[in-house]
């Protein structure tokens, strides 16, 4: 069954999903007369009435449970564990979990119980003070067990999302064994307080910790300063440097420059010149560190102008930093859809751009193809050369092609995806490959004229453009039909 909204074909799955969603009741009501509903509430363990629990509609899930026997009622909230409750209490909603527990009541235990009180970390995480009590009214006897439950999680999680009003709920709550949760996995709390950018959480936990301030910053090798670099925050990142000023070298150089590598990747400029300031004469390690890693993670986000400015770093590395790691920078920047880096990339090293695009296997196209990114596609043909040499074979262009059949995608786009490298095929090569709905006509000069049915055409070589029938065989053109095992 589908529906059509906005020109769009609209599967029922999809309008049972935004009907709970948008909390529509009367769409609800039309779907379930005409008799798939039930089907949809039932698959991947009732993932609608979690849905509507997330949503904390009551009026949604009253209906929802009036189309199902009652005993499956039960089945559904017990589903993955009581996985309806803990959305529920993720989400804040008091009057859900409470509707839930009078459905149940001889479960309601188990329920604020499961996957180790995940009820009562979810409501931390999320900063849902009013849960944590309810579940604390529910289960006296268990409070201590809930925040210890593993290794202090709810109190990580809390630092994690910023929530200083649930860390000091939790401090006071165990106040004895607040050194413990601040400890607990090498003072994991501090490096993710610092990857949030909370000061103010970071500066509570060194008030209550005071003497293990070094061991905090140290942990997990530098791990908050790596952390907050990571995540741009350049203030944590001076604040931490402010605190522990002699150690700020090692601090860079920790896990092989990870800080450097880490601020490549996030494109912050800022913080980069601010550790070149500091290791000046370090530079050309930070640089080369795992096989140029700052510049190829740089290429992944398509951060052109950090690229730019580690190849004036080091003019003399710029050609190895794009041809590091089999040209990884060309087409890891393909599978994201940097085009612009791509295009960069190509015109600065002209001479290795065929290698570029044949790279791990034309790994640039068949990122393009699975993006559908037309552009890229049609970008990456003009740069190959119109004959196979020793390092291009046709048994690799060949090869390249027959994997795209294995992309899931839409027919529909796969088909104009086909059009697309058709044209560019024949722009470049002058070589037309023809189609028909699902039928596509191959031809290669006046030696092959072959029909494919239900495969999409594999052709790229200009001397080799061969096609695969429904009986697998292979025809190609004849000069070339030695290069390949029929």
């Amino acid at each position: 069954m589908y529906f059509y909204e906005s020109a769009k074909l609209v599967s029922a799955k999809e309008f049972f999903y935004c009907s709970v969603a948008l909390g529509r009741l009367s769409l609800m009501n039309y779907l379930t007369n005409i008799g798939s509903f039930r089907k949809e509430m039932v698959k991947d363990d009732y993932a609608l009435f979690s849905l509507a629990a997330k949503k904390g509609d009551i009026a949604v899930i009253n209906r929802l449970i009036a189309i199902l026997p009652v005993a499956e009622v039960a089945v559904m909230i017990r589903a993955q564990n009581y996985r309806v409750f803990t959305n529920a209490a993720a989400n804040g909603h008091l009057k859900v979990m409470n509707f839930l527990m009078t459905k149940l009541p001889d479960e309601a235990v188990a329920m604020a119980v499961a996957e180790e009180y995940s009820a009562f970390s979810s409501a931390a995480a999320n900063g849902h003070l009013g849960v944590m009590e309810r579940l604390m009214e529910l289960l006296p006897g268990d409070v201590t067990a809930m925040i210890r439950a593993e290794e202090y999680v709810s109190f990580w999680a809390a630092a994690k999302n910023g929530y200083l009003d649930v860390l000091t709920c939790l401090r006071d709550l165990l106040p004895d064994e607040v050194g413990d949760m601040i400890r607990s996995q090498e003072y994991s709390v501090f490096c993710t307080a610092a990857a949030n950018g909370s000061i103010e959480i970071i500066e509570w936990l060194v008030m209550l910790l005071p003497d293990e301030l070094t061991e905090m910053i140290r942990a997990e090798e530098y791990g908050a300063f790596c952390n907050a670099v990571e995540n741009g925050n350049i203030e944590v990142m001076e604040w931490l440097m402010a605190l522990l000023p002699e150690e700020v070298p090692e601090m860079i150089r920790a896990s092989r420059y990870s800080a450097f590598i880490l601020a490549a990747k996030g494109g912050y400029l800022d913080i980069i010149n601010r550790l070149i300031m500091i290791l000046p004469l370090e530079v050309e390690n930070m640089c080369a560190e795992m096989d140029y890693a700052a510049f190829r993670l740089a290429a992944e986000g398509g951060h052109l102008d950090m690229m730019k400015l580690l190849m004036e770093l080091l003019p003399c590395k710029a050609r190895e930093m794009i041809a590091a790691e089999n040209y990884h920078a060309f087409w890891i920047a393909a599978h994201h859809d940097h085009l612009i880096v791509m295009e960069y990339l190509s015109r600065y090293s002209p001479g290795d751009a065929s290698k570029m695009v044949r790279a791990e296997n034309y790994q640039a196209l068949h990122y393009a193809f699975k993006n559908g990114n037309l552009k890229a596609l049609e970008a990456l043909i003009q740069l190959l050369p119109e004959h196979c040499d020793d390092e291009d074979t046709l048994e690799e262009r060949t090869g390249f092609l027959a994997r795209l059949d294995k992309f899931k995608i839409d027919q529909d786009q796969r088909r104009g995806l086909l059009k697309a490298l058709n044209f560019a095929l024949t722009k470049k090569f002058g070589e037309e490959l023809k189609s028909d709905g699902f039928e596509y006509h191959c031809c290669a000069g006046d030696e092959v004229d072959v029909f494919i049915h239900d495969v999409p055409p594999v052709a790229l070589a200009r001397q080799g453009i061969f096609a695969r029938t429904p009986e697998k065989k292979v025809f190609v053109n004849r000069e070339v039909s030695s290069c390949l095992i029929l």
